[in-house]
């Protein structure tokens, strides 16, 4: 595959998919009728975690990209520490 820590493929998607499918079992099983809420959680946080994972990617295999990073978050911590 690559020099991924966790294995991307099917076998992940099926375990992602069942864990889902039983959070939101357990939300319908609540009586709160939170079984959708539960799933379009699930997948609007793999989306965003694959959006980041691209991004830090690509700032890692960059060296202006990686030097431009460091420079924002260097900014937004002296903005939160000013503020």
């Amino acid at each position: 595959m690559g020099s991924s820590v966790v294995d991307l493929g099917p076998r992940l998607a099926a375990v992602l998919a069942v864990l889902t499918a039983l959070a939101a079992v357990g939300g319908r099983l609540s009586g709160l009728g939170q079984d959708r809420p539960v799933v379009v959680a699930a997948l609007r946080a793999t989306v965003q975690l694959a959006v980041v994972s691209a991004l830090l990617l690509a700032v890692v295999r960059s060296l202006p990209l990686s030097v431009a990073f460091v420079l924002l978050m260097v900014g937004v911590a002296a903005a939160t520490a000013a503020g």
